[in-house]
């Protein structure tokens, strides 16, 4: 069984990328959407700040999925194309200037040098449990979806019709800044469960682990925490799969 781990840049959201997906999926493939509390709490869509590196990453898919075709769409459009020109000159130095690379890991200058790249045996860089980056945050309420599950949900029509099994996984969090949010989660729980028609991997508290598990933020779990999330996720795959099997 071959697997790919895909992972983006949270500010892109995983809305962008359901229809390009879709196309590339198979009989007996298996996806499992496992978006961060952050990404949640931006709809599941690309971000003002992140909307321009779609653009200059992919022009013709961002032109597609990203900028909807309407004046406030070509504003968004001519916004994002200001930005990447004003930041053009910065890049160029820094692709010139700071990027150097060794096996496993690329690095930037000051700015990557603070979070390293993840690698398979790799980790962000660690800092300690009470400098964690968004420690103390105060999730959304209610979290701001809009059409976002019913996206989800016509991405699982297109998944099944080709014969493919899509699921959803919470997101690793701190247990404590888990129970911190926990009325929160509570209510974004039980409107995954009433409107989301994918299968439920699990709850919240599945993916709970103390603050040592994580490195540099409270969305980043170091290779242990890497590790203990992957059992945890097969576990709840597994069971799940075979309810679904006894399931007429």
């Amino acid at each position: 069984m071959n697997s790919v781990n895909l992972g983006f840049f949270a500010g892109f959201g995983i809305l962008p990328y359901l229809d390009p997906l879709v196309n590339e999926l198979k009989y007996q493939d298996v996806v499992v959407l496992v978006p961060e509390y952050g990404v949640m709490a931006n709809g599941l869509d690309a971000t003002p700040r992140a909307r321009p590196w779609l653009l200059a990453l992919h022009p013709s898919f961002a032109l597609k999925a990203v900028y909807p075709r309407n004046f406030a769409g070509l504003s968004m459009l001519l916004e994002d194309v200001v930005t990447l020109v004003r930041s053009k000159v910065e890049s160029f130095q820094k692709l010139a200037f700071c990027w150097s690379s060794r096996p496993g890991f690329r690095k930037a200058g000051r700015e990557m040098d603070l979070n390293g790249d993840l690698t398979e045996s790799g980790q962000f860089h660690r800092v300690s449990e009470g400098s964690l980056l968004g420690r103390g945050t105060e999730m959304p309420r209610p979290f701001p979806l809009g059409n976002a599950l019913a996206r989800l949900n016509r991405f699982y029509s297109c998944a099944l019709e080709k014969g493919a099994e899509v699921y959803f996984a919470w997101p690793a969090y701190p247990a404590p800044e888990l129970s911190r949010n926990e009325s929160q989660i509570r209510e974004l729980e039980k409107d995954f469960r009433r409107n989301l028609h994918i299968p439920i991997l699990g709850a919240p508290s599945d993916f709970a682990f103390p603050y040592r598990n994580f490195t540099n933020t409270v969305d980043h779990l170091d290779v242990e925490g890497k590790r203990l999330r992957t059992e945890r996720l097969i576990s709840l795959l597994e069971k799940r799969r075979e309810y679904l099997k006894r399931v007429p």
